[in-house]
């Protein structure tokens, strides 16, 4: 409240998707303390919910931009019906790769799963930057749905064994969901703002490499933060 009057004095002017985000992150930081959340205490718990956090910025980030990016750079001639296939080709091959990334992950380790499906998403966003061909982004999509199913079936198995209390399991789940939901928020309007700034320039397709880069880069850092978790298997 303090800092809103003071930005009000100050006569700044705060747009309606700014303000969104400071709302959402004062919540979660109040949620987070009401629900005892220590990163000192439980620094395992800590690097899962920052790993889920930074890997489903890069999946939001494309998720939210893919009708446009079929539209505006693909010059899909139904971009609505292209990114339901996308979604179909996505949904489909992402079952069976949760299947199996659930087994394998309990054979070689959570850790080595996160890498390889992190690499995958990672690599979809390449393919999104260097072609704008129909046929190899459907194919993409089946690549995405690979890394996405591996990457939540052992996402979920991953906090499952980092979980602090054993008196606090749904408690726990909440504030690990918080990883989920605060993506959704912030992942539209960074990338809005990009999509519309290069749009208004004349270039929307650099706007689109750039928020691809953007999502390569939440996977590999989301890739890379989980070698900090300790009490799990390699």
């Amino acid at each position: 409240m303090a800092l809103w009057n003071a930005l009000r004095i100050a006569n700044v002017q705060i747009s309606g998707d700014v303000l969104q985000v400071v709302l959402e992150v004062i919540a979660t930081i109040g949620i987070l303390r009401l629900f005892d959340f220590n990163p000192r205490r439980d620094p395992d718990f800590a690097w899962v919910l920052l790993t889920r956090l930074v890997m489903m910025l890069g999946i939001y980030t494309v998720q939210d931009f893919l009708q446009f990016y079929m539209r505006d750079a693909v010059k899909a001639p139904h971009p609505e019906q292209q990114t339901t296939n996308f979604i179909i080709i996505l949904s489909l091959t992402s079952l069976f790769s949760a299947l199996g990334a659930g087994w394998l992950s309990d054979r070689f380790g959570r850790k080595r799963m996160v890498y390889i499906s992190g690499c995958f998403m990672a690599l979809v966003g390449l393919i999104f930057i260097v072609t704008q061909s129909l046929p190899i982004i459907l194919v993409a999509g089946a690549i995405f749905g690979i890394g996405y199913g591996a990457y939540v079936s052992v996402d979920w198995a991953l906090v499952a064994d980092v979980l602090p209390s054993h008196k606090h399991y749904a408690r726990d789940m909440g504030v690990w969901n918080i990883s989920l939901s605060l993506p959704q928020v912030i992942a539209p309007i960074i990338g809005g703002f990009l999509i519309d700034y290069f749009t208004r320039t004349g270039n929307p397709i650099l706007g689109f490499q750039l928020l691809f880069a953007m999502s390569i880069a939440y996977c590999l850092i989301g890739t890379v933060t989980v070698r900090f978790i300790r009490g799990v298997k390699n």
